[in-house]
């Protein structure tokens, strides 16, 4: 019974795979998408010019309002944070965007290895939960604030209102397409965790590894985490800046205050714990489903092959060809690899990692040095 309802489901999702992603594109919208489709509707304006202006109409806006306020005289490098923080923003939407519309077609992929309903239903929760619901909304204000709080004390002897200012122009909206980003590192890896949880995947036999849907799900992981470290790239850049102007100020900028230290400290923890970790999960969780599938098909020709060996005291004159094609298929079978990730995208994963590294060591020089003596600290606490 339960047989021929895989095979139903099969029939009906070869069938009804491009319903599928269609219904996925018109149901499950996040907010942040619905805006730039509606203005795409009134003005007909590609997404990506619709970036460029909502730029250049927001700085405007913002240097008239500090040109009426004065706000602009009691804050250095406003520009520079501002204009960053926007282009995080803009960045971390189109990206937000251009991961849904990828998304949807691995899913269309996956289809194609899941057994039944339910292991589709139970995936499309998930997906709801990375794109269209209540999580996104308190990880935004939840970061949104946090982003604010830093920006606030970031400077600290500027008057109140200008702190309040700055912090609503600068750290509320950036950091809360970063607590966006951060939901969705969350749910995709849940995602993941779900996956490795069904049983009867219906894998490539000679080649799991290179299943069309496990190989473009480590595709597009593998691209969540080079998109999140180029985002955390970007908010880099201010202090880089900061850095190697420091003592070209008047007065110059210390760069040992316990505000810029917390800040900077809040990104670096942010960066070199989350971006690693979530590149290699989903690769290894994606691993342990293609070597459990690899293990079930050796142990299943191994079965046949012993059935024929041994269902007379020797070997059959007329099974020993039979014999040989199922060791070729089993031998195939055991070489093939295991790591669903290719090699592109481990190289581009690795670059933007190491020039992120590069910006943070240029930012902070002495990054190495304390970090060896917070070692030994804790070293010598231990003892």
């Amino acid at each position: 019974m339960e047989e021929k309802e895989n095979v139903k489901t099969q029939q009906y999702l070869g069938n009804n795979r491009s319903s599928f992603e269609i219904k996925l594109r018109e149901e499950f919208i996040p907010p942040y998408i619905q805006i730039f489709r509606k203005i795409k509707k009134i003005t007909s304006v590609p997404i990506s010019i619709q970036a460029t202006i909502i730029i250049g109409v927001i700085s405007l806006l913002t240097w008239w309002l500090t040109k009426v306020t004065g706000t602009i005289t009691y804050l250095p490098d406003f520009w520079l944070f501002f204009i960053s923080s926007i282009s995080i923003v803009i960045f971390g939407l189109l990206f937000m965007r251009y991961v849904w519309c990828k998304h949807i077609q691995v899913f269309g992929d996956l289809l194609s290895i899941l057994s039944n309903q339910k292991q589709i239903d139970d995936l499309k929760k998930v997906f709801i939960l990375m794109y269209k619901s209540k999580s996104q909304l308190w990880s935004f204000l939840s970061f949104s604030v946090l982003g604010a709080i830093i920006v606030f004390f970031l400077y600290p002897p500027l008057p109140f209102v200008s702190k309040v200012y700055n912090s609503i122009l600068i750290g509320f909206p950036c950091a809360g397409v970063a607590g966006l980003g951060a939901c969705l590192s969350l749910t995709s890896s849940i995602f993941i965790y779900k996956l490795t949880k069904f049983n009867n995947l219906k894998l490539n036999p000679l080649n799991p590894g290179q299943t069309v849907g496990i190989a473009q799900l480590s595709k597009l992981m593998s691209l969540y985490a080079t998109l999140f470290t180029i985002e955390n790239t970007l908010w880099l850049i201010p202090f880089v800046y900061l850095s190697l102007t420091a003592q070209t100020r008047i007065p110059p900028l210390n760069l040992d205050s316990l505000s810029y230290q917390s800040a900077f400290a809040l990104i670096i923890i942010f960066f070199c714990i989350t971006v690693p970790i979530y590149f290699l999960y989903p690769q290894l969780a994606l691993r342990r489903i293609i070597i459990r599938e690899k293990n079930g098909l050796l142990q299943k020709i191994e079965g046949y092959i012993k059935e024929l060996c041994f269902k007379t005291d020797y070997p059959l004159e007329k099974d020993i060809p039979l014999i040989e094609k199922y060791g070729e298929i089993f031998n195939r079978i055991q070489r093939s690899k295991t790591m669903p990730i290719d090699v592109f995208s481990g190289f581009r994963f690795i670059g933007s990692l190491a020039f992120s590294l590069f910006l943070i060591i240029i930012s902070k020089p002495t990054l190495l040095t304390d970090m060896m003596d917070v070692f030994q600290k804790l070293r010598d606490l231990f003892k």
